[in-house]
């Protein structure tokens, strides 16, 4: 009885339950998945970039900004020499008459001889060292025997071309007025000159400092006051009674068989900036390229600086990826002289959903040419913010000669930190973070050079970003890598 009993509680809840879940049916169940692009992107950057500038001509063969007396110089009469701080930049020549020169005047002139040139330029600044009483001061073009010369001066609020001859004495050939001459004022004179055996064609202009013509004239000489220039040098001629009237300052001395009002710049695309940059850090002046050959016009300071050093920046408008090309201390910046510019083209391939990048550039291989340009672009295609970062994990191939500097900037060219390469050390691994807005961009920008050519290197990258900056909230990661050569 017991027995039975016991089974019949066992089996009724088993055939309970049973019953139970046979309640319960199940249909098949679908899901559709759509994958969704990812709201970063990379972008195709601009696919040209100036790589390298090359000062391919000069057309200058004497130039001296007087920071020292210049080597191979003389004087005919006169008292010479340098006064600092006195010049337009720098130093100053100051000369004084002593009516020891060339038709009672004084010269200071470059010795060697100019007589294979049938046409040359000749420009140089000139200012009244006090202002009473003022003197002839400008060039003097001066014969093979040192006793004639043409002498094209400044005096009193006019522009002069004069000639000397030993047995026929001065004769003025034309003169025109400076416009607002004041004598306490730099101006700029410069003079071209074409000879032929009927005759000497001698152009002069002046300009103020700000590159403004202030006067012009000419003269065509026959006769027997005609003679091929052999040397050419300054001028000072005081008519003041005792030799009263006072010194005057020289700067930006330069003889050239080209205009030297003007820089000029070879293959240089269209909408490229050029920005020419002395060596005390001032801005000479810039253009915006209209084609392969651009004329840049320096004449306020032909003699750029100091006389030595500088710099050329070429790149985009927006100036976020340059060139930026160095002259070194033993050169100058001179009006005539040429420059060629190289560009360099990038070649890069996407990853899936251009979630990857590989970019390959080449560089320039000099401390000269420091190369610029945007590695990459960032854009996002979200309704929401973001913040993005860049990481250099390793690099490989010839990393020593190797110097870089890569930075993100956005939209309203913000710039971050730089990732910092220094002979190959790696100074700083990323960049900082930068927001990239709805719908907006960033870009990441290049710049450096190898010391040396034939050099190759490639950069392993990681691109971050994250809803927030510093890591935090959701973050992802693509990779990016970047070789370069020299």
């Amino acid at each position: 009885m017991n027995k039975f009993k016991t089974l019949a509680i066992l089996i009724v809840p088993l055939v309970g339950l049973i019953a139970i879940a046979s309640v319960f049916v199940y249909d098949p169940v679908q899901i559709n998945v759509k994958p969704t692009n990812p709201s970063i992107k990379f972008q195709a950057p601009p696919p040209s970039y100036p790589m390298s500038l090359q000062r391919t001509s000069r057309s200058a063969i004497c130039y001296t900004d007087f920071e020292q007396m210049p080597s191979g110089w003389s004087n005919i009469g006169g008292n010479w020499s340098i006064s600092p701080n006195e010049g337009y930049k720098g130093n100053a020549l100051y000369g004084k008459d002593n009516d020891g020169g060339i038709g009672y005047a004084s010269q200071y002139y470059w010795q060697t001889s100019i007589s294979n040139y049938n046409s040359l330029w000749v420009s140089v600044k000139v200012k009244l060292a006090t202002t009473n009483h003022d003197v002839y001061k400008g060039i003097a073009l001066i014969d093979s025997n040192k006793t004639q010369l043409y002498e094209i001066s400044i005096y009193n609020g006019k522009l002069y071309i004069w000639g000397y001859s030993d047995k026929l004495g001065w004769k003025q050939f034309n003169n025109f007025s400076i416009s607002n001459y004041n004598v306490n004022n730099w101006y700029i004179l410069v003079v071209n000159y074409v000879y032929a055996s009927s005759g000497i064609s001698i152009s002069a202009y002046v300009y103020d400092t700000s590159g403004a013509l202030v006067a012009s004239t000419s003269a065509t000489i026959k006769g027997r006051y005609l003679f091929q220039p052999s040397y050419v040098g300054l001028e000072i001629d005081d008519v003041t009674n005792k030799l009263s009237g006072r010194g005057v300052y020289f700067d930006d001395f330069i003889t050239s068989t080209t205009d030297p009002r003007y820089v000029n710049f070879l293959n240089v695309p269209q909408g490229y900036k050029i920005e020419v940059w002395d060596n005390l850090g001032n801005l000479i002046n810039s253009t915006i390229s209209t084609g392969d050959n651009v004329q840049l016009y320096i004449l306020s300071d032909i003699v750029v600086g100091t006389g030595s050093g500088g710099s050329i920046i070429i790149g985009s408008n927006a100036g976020k990826y340059t060139l930026n090309y160095t002259v070194p201390s033993t050169d100058s910046i001179l009006g005539g002289d040429t420059y060629t510019l190289t560009s360099g083209v990038l070649s890069f391939s996407f990853g899936a959903n251009k979630t990857s990048i590989n970019v390959s550039a080449a560089i320039s291989g000099n401390t000269y040419n420091i190369t610029g340009f945007i590695l990459l672009s960032i854009i996002n295609t979200d309704s929401s913010s973001y913040y993005v970062i860049l990481f250099l994990n390793n690099m490989t191939g010839n990393m020593g000669s190797l110097n870089a500097n890569i930075a993100l900037y956005n939209s309203t060219y913000t710039s971050s930190n730089y990732i910092q390469i220094s002979n190959g050390a790696i100074l700083s691994n990323s960049t900082g973070w930068v927001s990239i807005p709805p719908n907006g961009y960033v870009n990441a920008t290049f710049s450096g050079f190898f010391t040396q050519s034939s050099q190759q290197a490639t950069l392993y990258l990681q691109l971050g970003y994250c809803m927030m900056p510093n890591n935090q909230g959701a973050c992802v990661f693509y990779p990016v890598q970047i070789t370069v050569n020299s």
